[in-house]
């Protein structure tokens, strides 16, 4: 369940950076017909509704392509259409954090999904990489990089 809603985060943070980047162009494809896939930074900000209490978190992209895009992107299929943005209608729509006992999952609040996505995998690696350090069989495993999992990593002032 845990690695789901880090998955979650994670396409959810690249769906909302490839969707300021393809909102471009009309379509994710490119004139012959290839999927355009956002290489480098992809900013990620709060809705336009909604008062940011923090900076846009540069997002990048190319850093994350060792991961099926299904992972983040949760509800495209490949070949269709241009990636939706994850605050798109039956995604994470929510503005605020639902209200206690009114039904929402707390993942459907943008906000939510980012973080358990994002910092989520980012915990888990190092959590991963803590066992392989410990272990140190000189096995297959590899320590992986790993993201950010503080705030001001992320949103710089």
């Amino acid at each position: 369940m845990h690695r789901i809603v880090i998955v979650l985060l994670c396409i959810t943070t690249i769906a909302v950076g490839c969707i300021s980047i393809v909102t471009a162009s009309d379509t994710a494809a490119g004139d012959n017909g290839q999927m355009c896939i956002p290489l480098g930074i992809i900013t990620i900000s709060a809705p336009e509704s909604v008062e940011a209490q923090r900076s846009a978190v540069d997002f990048p992209h190319d850093l994350h392509f060792e991961f099926a895009c299904a992972e983040c992107h949760h509800q495209w299929a490949p070949g269709a259409d241009q990636i939706q943005s994850c605050t798109t209608s039956g995604c994470h729509e929510l503005e605020a954090p639902p209200e206690p006992d009114s039904g929402d999952d707390e993942i459907l609040y943008y906000k939510s999904a980012y973080h358990k996505m994002c910092i989520g995998c980012h915990k888990e690696i190092k959590t991963t990489n803590k066992t392989i350090a410990m272990n140190m069989t000189g096995g297959e495993e590899q320590i992986k990089t790993t993201g950010p999992t503080g705030c001001i990593l992320c949103h710089p002032k």
